[in-house]
């Protein structure tokens, strides 16, 4: 063996800083850490998602009430178009009968002129 090379094991001395318990202790602190900073990131990332979350139900809120609206204004435009048809009908009734006009065979059911 080469006499300069020293194969002996490392000893670590108290008043290095370098204990077994030092090392032990400061894993401990890294560990605790790092635990912290991976508790601050889930806990930003988990405000975020509940704030994305809100917001989406807020939204989805607002789609369902805009529905409800336009299902309405759609049900109210079917009711005005079903009278106006009933009215123009009507209209057309009177108007044949002011006249004294009768309607042809083929014009109550749509088949042919109404005069």
């Amino acid at each position: 063996m080469d006499p300069e090379i020293n194969t002996a094991p490392l000893q670590f001395h108290e008043e290095d800083g370098y204990s077994m318990n030092s090392l032990m202790n400061r894993l401990d602190e890294f560990q605790h850490a790092q635990q912290w900073e991976c508790l601050e990131r889930l806990t930003l990332e988990n405000s975020w998602l509940e704030q994305h979350v809100t917001r989406h139900r807020e939204k989805s809120a607002r789609v369902a009430f805009l529905l409800r609206e336009i299902e309405g204004a759609a049900n109210e435009m079917q009711r005005a178009l079903e009278a106006c048809c009933s009215e123009e009908v009507a209209a057309d009734r009177a108007w044949l009968a002011f006249w004294h006009v009768r309607e042809k065979q083929g014009a109550a059911s749509g088949n042919g002129s109404w005069i």
